[in-house]
């Protein structure tokens, strides 16, 4: 490779990025597309990468000073690990016991992750699942975030025909013969997808080659507002990017272990569509433990790159009684807006469609404006009463109050 295309990398804080690490992941797989040969490959280039992050770094700056100071502490410390059949020319007296060995704690935790899938593909779901509530924890809190009264997201659908907004939630318990395998919900078990930017819907659902009439016309996408000031979802936050700022090396530890988990997680699928996908096994047993604990978890796509880095949220789902068709409690727990696709803004002249021709653009601007109108109301507090009753008699619940007017009649 010329010096002229290499990745450059100035500073430690880019290794940390969803750009730099989704160009290492598609490196491994280009070199091995192996699943478990395609994981090793990249922990050695994770390893290089970061380490020439470090030398690279401008030490002037304090925080960056703090960074690699922590990263090298990391780098150093060491797992104690009861390995068997240790592939090294040193003799052992006694064969009966295993040989201890002080491991990096980099090799520890890549070598653990081939180690789940062996166990997995070789039917060992328990020791797979032990090894991955193993992992999770060492990542500590430093992966929750939580959804919030107020936090808007967004789903969508393709669909020739007219939908309503009941076809906007996930797919009924009662139709879960249609669910597939996915990154993070594996076949037949309904989850909530939906994400925080109208720009990654055209990369979630695949339509950046579709014919833009058909996506003006067959997009339908409503808008989920999170309506709980009591109580907030929380998610393990399986998203590359992060926050770095740490109070101590303890924290920066619990990050570096989350920052890990979300890279295995991300792996691009090589065999898409098929009836085996190697690269959401991981996902999936991380999810699967996640479950006991959250309400669901978060995640980026390493191809969204080009679509402002959205982040997708996965809601995990709850049958309450035999015959629920949706989880009822969840449903309660959103404003959804009627579905509507670019076709329809522009027939009703809903906006002034000057410089806007894609379909994204038309969508953006609708859904722009609606979340400009909601804060309006949400700030308006000139009487507090009246602001309190129109949100009590107003909430989008759909239920009917019966209120007569007191007369002395």
């Amino acid at each position: 490779m010329s010096e002229k295309n290499e990745e450059k990398i100035d500073d430690i804080r880019d290794f940390f990025n969803l750009n730099v690490q989704a160009k290492i992941i598609k490196m491994a797989q280009n070199y091995n597309n192996i699943y478990e040969e395609a994981i090793g490959e990249f922990a050695k280039l994770f390893y290089a990468k970061l380490c020439q992050c470090i030398s690279n770094t401008n030490l002037n700056d304090e925080k960056n000073r703090l960074l690699v100071s922590y990263t090298k502490s990391f780098l150093e410390s060491k797992v104690d690990c009861s390995i068997k059949d240790l592939p090294t020319t040193k003799k052992v007296r006694d064969k009966k016991i295993q040989d201890i060995v002080s491991v990096s704690s980099v090799v520890y935790f890549f070598q653990q992750i081939i180690l789940c899938y062996k166990c997995w593909c070789t039917c060992d779901l328990s020791g797979a699942l032990q090894i991955v509530e193993k992992l999770l924890e060492k990542s500590g809190k430093s992966s929750i975030i939580n959804i919030e009264d107020g936090d808007v997201f967004y789903r969508g659908r393709m669909s020739e025909k007219s939908i309503d907004k009941s076809d906007m939630f996930h797919i009924p318990f009662k139709k879960a013969y249609l669910i597939k395998n996915q990154r993070f919900s594996v076949t037949g078990q309904p989850v909530l997808y939906i994400t925080d930017k109208l720009d990654g819907l055209i990369n979630e659902l695949e339509l950046k080659n579709e014919n833009e009439e058909k996506i003006s016309h067959n997009l339908h996408v409503s808008r989920f507002e999170y309506n709980d000031s009591e109580n907030c979802l929380k998610l393990f936050d399986f998203r590359i990017e992060k926050k770095l700022d740490f109070e101590n090396y303890e924290k920066f530890t619990e990050y570096m272990y989350g920052f890990m988990i979300s890279c295995i997680c991300s792996f691009p699928a090589v065999h898409k569509g098929e009836y085996f996908v190697e690269e959401y096994i991981m996902p999936q047993l991380f999810t699967q433990v996640a479950r006991g604990k959250y309400d669901g978890v978060c995640y980026q796509n390493i191809n969204s790159i080009d679509y402002d880095n959205y982040a997708n949220y996965v809601l995990f789902t709850t049958k309450e009684r035999v015959d629920s068709s949706i989880d009822e409690t969840l449903r309660k727990k959103f404003y959804i807006s009627s579905p509507i696709t670019a076709k329809m803004i522009k027939d009703k002249g809903y906006l002034n469609q000057v410089g806007r021709d894609s379909a994204s653009d038309v969508l953006k601007a609708h859904f722009d404006s609606i979340n400009e109108n909601k804060q309006i109301i949400k700030n308006q507090e000139m009487d507090r009463n009246i602001v309190t009753e129109m949100r009590t008699f107003f909430d989008g619940k759909s239920t009917y109050i019966d209120m007569k007017e007191k007369t002395n009649i």
